[in-house]
């Protein structure tokens, strides 16, 4: 297996005391410059109703990162964070779980934790929790304005929209339940939404997906346009510990995709296409030794062997990359990673591609 030409690591965000606990960045260079990652943070663990969206900043290209930061924060546990900038135009996307996912977990925890959790799950009511329910998006104009909150939409996924080069945002995204089917407020399809302002989208349009074995899930879409204009698509297709891997696809009309096929033995994935032209896939690999992967692609079809970024993962808890080319033309990847002793940071990694 071979080993990326690291050039630097080292954390993003972290915190100690009882929320320390950081997870599931996307990475992106904003209109002024400043390289921005956004993530789950403020966190008891996994699974927690005090998650928060969380951001930190980096002037120096991810050589210093400014503290944390939160930009959104719901009575419920806000996850998985994704970026997107379209001209002057920066998207965050974010979701939830409701109470009853919440107190299901909450089962698992030691006795004073769960006290604390169902002592704050029973301050939120119906109506929070209708409210802030949902798969959302917040918008953010122009430097130096907060992000404001610019409603729901239909899909979810950790990294949010790819952006086309005519400035479209292409939003590929398991379903999402916002009528509370489902607790963890994901439901089954994989699906396409689009937007040119990040306010009013298209209607959904399935994207068929591949036969799979009983059990598996089908989740945590990304995808991104080479320069051709063919959209490349990867799915995580996971079943507990057994299964944990990427298909992929590719789209010459941005509406028909070729069938998924299996790709890479770790997930979920995230596409940045670099100054050269290809495209690189960064993902977890939860597998000994644990750590993150990369792959590179001219024609999102034929992809090279996997290149090791980090293989000294204490355990599975980690993953979900994301990367952005440096000035420099060298990559910044960041990721989360869990310690032994409790909580988990965001980590990155400079790599030469």
């Amino acid at each position: 297996m071979n080993k990326a030409d690291i050039l630097a690591r080292g954390t993003v965000m972290t915190a100690a005391g009882e929320y320390p606990y950081f997870g599931w960045p996307t990475v992106a260079r904003l209109p002024e410059g400043t390289v921005m990652t956004v993530c789950s943070g403020f966190r008891m663990g996994h699974i927690c109703p005090f998650g928060r969206v969380a951001a930190a900043y980096s002037a120096d290209d991810g050589r210093t990162w400014s503290a944390p930061e939160t930009i959104f924060d719901t009575p419920l546990d806000d996850r998985d964070a994704g970026l997107a900038v379209s001209g002057g135009r920066v998207m965050v996307t974010t979701f939830n779980n409701t109470r009853a996912f919440q107190r299901r977990w909450n089962e698992w925890n030691a006795a004073d934790t769960q006290a604390r959790i169902s002592a704050y799950l029973d301050t939120v009511t119906d109506a929070q929790e209708a409210e802030a329910f949902g798969s959302h998006v917040l918008i953010r104009t122009a430097p130096g304005e907060p992000f404001r909150p610019a409603g729901k939409v239909f899909v979810t996924a950790p990294h949010g929209p790819a952006v086309l080069s005519d400035g479209t945002f292409f939003y590929i995204g398991r379903k999402f339940m916002p009528d509370s089917e489902a607790a963890d407020g994901e439901g089954d399809g994989i699906y396409v939404i689009r937007s040119a302002d990040g306010i009013r989208w298209s209607q959904p349009v399935a994207v068929p997906m591949p036969a799979v074995a009983d059990g598996v899930i089908l989740c945590e879409p990304h995808a991104a346009e080479l320069p051709s204009g063919r959209i490349v698509a990867g799915v995580r297709a996971s079943k507990g510990n057994e299964i944990f891997a990427t298909y992929t696809a590719v789209s010459d009309d941005g509406a028909t995709f070729t069938p998924f096929v299996k790709t890479f033995e770790g997930a979920p994935p995230h596409f940045t296409v670099l100054r050269d032209g290809r495209m690189v896939c960064t993902y977890g690999y939860r597998q000994p030794p644990f750590g993150i992967r990369a792959a590179f692609s001219a024609d999102g079809v034929h992809w090279s062997d996997p290149v090791v970024l980090t293989d000294d993962g204490p355990g599975w808890d980690l993953g979900y990359p994301s990367t952005v080319e440096r000035r420099d033309g060298t990559c910044l990847t960041v990721y989360y990673q869990a310690a032994p002793t409790g909580g988990a940071a965001i980590e990155y990694v400079v790599w030469r591609p």
